[in-house]
């Protein structure tokens, strides 16, 4: 596997992780949303890292 891809697996696990603590051990004053949008950072970076990949090959 790319070192690029481990990356962004391990960027979008990261996140998984802190959107799950956010949400459900968070003791800020509307923790369940700041876990729903970090949660949305996954399949934001794996979109991007898909459109950056797809961007780089040679291609018509």
């Amino acid at each position: 596997m790319k070192q690029s891809y481990m990356y962004v697996l391990i960027a979008s696990g990261l996140s998984m992780l802190l959107s799950i603590f956010l949400f459900f051990f968070g003791t800020m004053e509307n923790n369940e949303l700041y876990g729903i949008y970090v949660g949305l950072w996954v399949p934001s970076i794996m979109i991007g890292f898909r459109m950056f990949e797809l961007g780089n090959e040679d291609g018509p």
